[in-house]
């Protein structure tokens, strides 16, 4: 599965246990990066579900990252990561079943400048990845995760600057 890379996880630190559980967008949603909250703290964590959709689609269509890469900055270092993991990890021939991340919790912080950095809780279930040829099929467990997504707002829409795991 997708794991962040680097950076702070100090902020945000807990997720509240209220949060409602989500589920993600449908895999075939695009983040529309402004959401219809635009720049305000319900945009940015509607933006953040959104993105989590396109991660969603990118490992149900073996690899396809164009969904991610429209939703975030040029110079996120960790999101470039993220997606090259998946490209290589999903492959463009592997057939792909269940894995889906559904967001269970989450939290936000108001960062400098109008930013905000989300912090979510996700939960995932089993996955099978079947590639070609044989020998190369792997079965993933359900499990759990949580991701810090530094939001910034950028020409009209939400776009993520920094997408990293929290230990």
């Amino acid at each position: 599965m997708l794991s962040g890379c680097g950076g702070d996880s100090s902020e945000p630190r807990s997720l509240p246990k209220d949060s409602k559980k989500s589920e993600s967008a449908s895999a075939s949603a695009t983040p529309s990066g402004a959401s219809d909250a635009g720049k305000t703290k319900a945009g940015a964590v509607a933006f953040a579900k959104e993105y989590v959709a396109a991660i969603n689609y990118a490992q149900a269509t073996g690899g396809d990252t164009k969904q991610m890469v429209a939703a975030e900055t040029s110079a996120c270092a960790s999101c470039a990561q993220n997606r090259k993991a998946i490209e290589e990890f999903y492959g463009p021939d592997a057939k792909v079943d269940g894995g889906g991340w559904v967001v269970d919790s989450f939290a936000t912080k108001a960062a400098p400048g109008g930013d905000w950095l989300v912090a979510l809780a996700f939960s995932y279930g089993p996955q099978t990845v079947d590639r070609p040829g044989s020998g190369n099929d792997e079965k993933l467990k359900p499990g759990q995760l949580r991701v810090k997504l530094k939001l910034v707002w950028k020409d009209g829409s939400w776009k993520v600057a920094e997408n990293t795991r929290i230990a």
